[in-house]
């Protein structure tokens, strides 16, 4: 017993050693990746999930009824098919804003970065569409400077702001010349639906 309480005390004391040895810009740096993987593991990963699901499930339904067009006597006596998953995709897809809405969150995106205190200095974008659902999404990368409370301050103002946007991947190194800054590059998506023919927002 007592040797375990003596290497209980030794691992506290290294544990505090460690801790200590820390200078405050390491720490926010820490905190800001702990941010970061907890935001990649409850909000963007089963997103990502859901998005594959539902394009899996619309693949499936078009697949069916291509089989039913080609043969419409067949499945006369069957039973009709469960409508959940076709529920579920239009339910998400209605969830989505018009792609019309792009440049109206391209100038929310850039006043929350002026409006966090961040150094941007660079954007890249990049145009996709979905396979099997009706729309696409906008990938955005940001390139930055800026300290982790502000950065921290971004990522949730973007969040709140635009319910359609998935951070996919961060990427932080710390600067040599100042300490107390971090060059980040951030890697996010914007999804839209696309619009019925005749809508004109």
């Amino acid at each position: 017993m007592p040797r375990i309480t003596a290497a209980a005390r030794r691992a506290a004391w290294a544990t505090r050693l460690a801790w200590a040895s820390l200078g405050w810009p390491m720490l926010l740096a820490l905190a800001a990746l702990c941010f970061w993987l907890g935001l990649a593991g409850f909000v963007n990963r089963p997103l990502r999930q859901e998005l594959r699901a539902l394009q899996s499930a619309s693949a499936s339904a078009s697949a069916s009824a291509s089989a039913s067009a080609a043969h419409p006597g067949s499945g006369a006596g069957a039973e009709p098919a469960p409508r959940g998953d076709a529920d579920v995709v239009r339910g998400f897809v209605a969830f989505l804003p018009p792609m019309e809405l792009w440049p109206q969150q391209l100038q929310s995106l850039h006043a929350l970065v002026g409006q966090a205190g961040v150094e941007l200095s660079r954007v890249d974008y990049g145009s996709h569409r979905f396979e099997h659902l009706p729309g696409s999404h906008r990938s955005v990368r940001l390139t930055m400077q800026a300290g982790a409370k502000p950065f921290r301050r971004l990522l949730h103002d973007l969040l709140a702001a635009m319910p359609n946007l998935a951070i996919e991947r961060i990427s932080m190194e710390r600067l040599p010349d100042q300490p107390d800054r971090l060059n980040i590059r951030l890697d996010a998506s914007l999804y839209y639906r696309d619009s019925p023919p005749g809508d004109g927002r």
